[in-house]
This record gives C-alpha cells, sequence and structure tokens, in this order.
C-alpha cells in the first residue's frame, strides 16, 4: 500500500504511528511487504491543518501553535513560504519549553531539536521535512518514503488501488478514523488536571516516554 501524507508541522502521535507503518524494518508485523509513505507537495494549501500547525499540552489545556505563512491564490503547499514578520519562532519554543521542561526526557532532545527548528527556512514545505526527518531520526523511524510527482485528487485517490490517503483525515477539527489505529494513552504531564489528551503532537509523546515513545508507536500502529 502507498499512504498518502500531507506535510506537517510537528504532527500528531497517529501520523508518526502510520510511518511507523512504511518502516521496512517492520516487514515481519505485517504478512506483506511495508507501506510506502508517499509525501504530497503539490495539493493547494489548506488552512487550519497540521500543516502549519501543532496542539501541545499546556497547563491551560490544548495549546494551537501556528506556524503564520504567505499565501498567493492556487498555490502549492510547495511553494508556500513563511511569514517571518513576527517572532514566532521565539514563542513558540517558550511555550513549548513552559509546557514540557519538567517531562523527563526534554532536556535530552531539545539540543537536537532546537538547531533545526530555529532555521529560518523559507518555504513551509522545508521547515515540515526537516523537522520530521529529524523527529524520525530521533525515535528510530526510517519509513520507505516519496514524494508527490503530480496531484492526486481525493476522488481519484478513494477508487485508486493499493492507496491510503491520510491528508485530510488525521486534521485537527476531525476525530481520527483509521482502521485498526489505537490512540493509546501515556503519562502526559498535565494527565492530572485533563486526564489523557489523545492526537497531541509527537512531540508530547517524545518528551514524556523518551525511547519507550517508538513501544507506543508500534503497539498502536494500523496493520
Amino acid at each position: 500500500m502507498t499512504i498518502i501524507f500531507s506535510t506537517a508541522y510537528f504532527a500528531p502521535v497517529s501520523y508518526y504511528a502510520c510511518l511507523l507503518s512504511c518502516d521496512s524494518a517492520l516487514m515481519g508485523k505485517f504478512r506483506s511487504t511495508p507501506n510506502t509513505a508517499c509525501i504530497e507537495q503539490f495539493e493547494h494549501y489548506h488552512k487550519q491543518t497540521y500543516r502549519n500547525r501543532c496542539t501541545i499540552s499546556a497547563a491551560n489545556g490544548p495549546l494551537s501553535l501556528s506556524v503564520p505563512v504567505i499565501l498567493k491564490n492556487d498555490q502549492p503547499i510547495r511553494d508556500v513560504r513563511i511569514d517571518y514578520r513576527t517572532s514566532w519562532q521565539h514563542q513558540h519554543w517558550n511555550s513549548i519549553e513552559s509546557a514540557y521542561s519538567t517531562t523527563p526526557f526534554f532536556e535530552y532532545y531539545q539540543d537536537d531539536l532546537l538547531p533545526v527548528f530555529n532555521q529560518r527556512h523559507e518555504f513551509l514545505f522545508d521547515k515540515d521535512e526537516a523537522l520530521r526527518e529529524t523527529i524520525c531520526s530521533l525515535l528510530g523511524i526510517h519509513p520507505t518514503l516519496t514524494f508527490s510527482d503530480d496531484y492526486l485528487s481525493e476522488t481519484a485517490a478513494a477508487t485508486a488501488d493499493g492507496i491510503i490517503d491520510l491528508r485530510n483525515t488525521i486534521h485537527p477539527k476531525k476525530t481520527v478514523s483509521i482502521s485498526n489505529y489505537t490512540s493509546l494513552p501515556y503519562p502526559q504531564v498535565f494527565d492530572d488536571r485533563f486526564g489523557f489528551q489523545p492526537e497531541l503532537s509527537i512531540l508530547d509523546l517524545l518528551f514524556n516516554k523518551g525511547p519507550e515513545a517508538l513501544l507506543i508507536l508500534k503497539d498502536s500502529i494500523p496493520s
């Protein structure tokens, strides 16, 4: 199967669980060969999605962090530029540090994340991909991955053999509905106030569970 993903900014846990299903080292977990991940780069930009935002657990509840972008009509996601007229990187990292500085693995991972996070990528797609590559490396995920050559509509993807389209399935305004995927609970920094919050950014799982994050993803992975 080929799984089509949107690009995403510090994507949620389900996104990385599905990427894990494209890791060739996990062939024994499947009846046949692993899936292949395909990152969409020619769709038009979608507002209010994980393409430029993530959700973290803050002291007052879930907090959405959005990367400001400069939009033009009919512009493919690959060409959307980041707007640096505000100090959004400083604001985002302050929020992340405030939320997770007391977690067991924040200090362990921040030195790997900060240099990539602080780079002034011109394009949103490049920023997202640089962060995804870093997160995959920290998790130990090595998916078989390609990038789209042209745009495949949702209608065409729905009727094509061997295609799983997650571009708008993993969405901040939708309940995750992926066959056989389970959002497994794990300790979170504010779970005494809010209980377990599913579908937070992968940062939440990484900072709270460290190397064991991969075990959580494996146990929640779609077959």
